[in-house]
């Protein structure tokens, strides 16, 4: 399964740099398109790594900042000021998922296991 799961977040993160080449050429109907697969992809990587200790969580701060990163996108391109907060509020929850990740769950893991 580790192979396979590293596999689909190579693919992540090509969608992603897609995405935002679109983004900064400001070709906006591509960049949306993009957006989706990419949310997509990386919301079934977390769900497919939610058994995994250290994975789960950096996955979810990884969703929350891609929302944020659309949210802002799409506020940039499209003149949506009204996402500017839902981007702010998606940023802070990314932050807070990996202090919570470090502050709590970390430190209770093995050794073995933790090292991320």
């Amino acid at each position: 399964m580790y192979a396979e799961l590293r596999k689909m977040e190579n693919r992540h993160i090509v969608l992603w740099l897609i995405k935002d080449v679109c983004w900064h050429l400001e070709w906006s109907g591509l960049a949306f398109a993009a957006y989706w697969p990419t949310l997509l992809l990386a919301t079934y990587i977390t769900y497919r790594s939610r058994q995994e200790p250290v994975e789960r969580w950096f996955n979810a701060a990884v969703c929350c900042w891609l929302l944020a990163n659309g949210a802002w996108m799409f506020s940039d391109l499209f003149g949506w000021k009204m996402l500017i907060l839902p981007a702010r509020v998606f940023f802070t929850a990314g932050l807070a998922i990996l202090a919570f990740y470090y502050l709590f769950i970390r430190p209770k893991l093995p050794a073995d296991i933790s090292r991320a």
